[in-house]
């Protein structure tokens, strides 16, 4: 893995979670992709904190970031309409746990590594 990854997974989610006819204003997208990045960087990856409290910082930045009900919902795809409500919110919460189980302990992979950021496309 590299370092343009991780740039790439935030972006891709990012770009999950706008509305398709929504007019994209880029500053804004690249001040947000930039901050979360700083702060998963700086704040997780580069931490010398135990994997316990990476875990928590992690969670908090995941969920305060990403619109995972959202997110849920397209990964579940057609499902989701039969799903019923209590197997809807089962599957958000199973998949939050997932993702955050699967990134926090990878972003170790990132540690050391510099961000390089360049830039937003229409």
């Amino acid at each position: 893995m590299n370092k343009s990854f991780l740039a790439i997974l935030f972006v891709s989610v990012f770009m999950l979670t706008t509305q398709a006819n929504a007019k994209i204003d880029n500053a804004k997208a690249e001040a947000f992709v930039e901050e979360v990045t700083r702060e998963g960087i700086e704040d997780i990856i580069n931490a010398n904190i135990p994997q316990a409290e990476k875990d928590a910082k992690f969670t908090k930045l995941f969920s305060n970031a990403f619109d995972l009900e959202f997110i849920g919902r397209f990964v579940l795809g057609r499902n989701w309409r039969t799903a019923t409500s209590t197997q809807r919110i089962d599957f958000i919460k199973v998949y939050k746990e997932f993702n955050i189980a699967t990134w926090s302990k990878r972003f170790d992979e990132f540690k050391g590594m510099n961000f390089e950021f360049l830039g937003t496309t229409a």
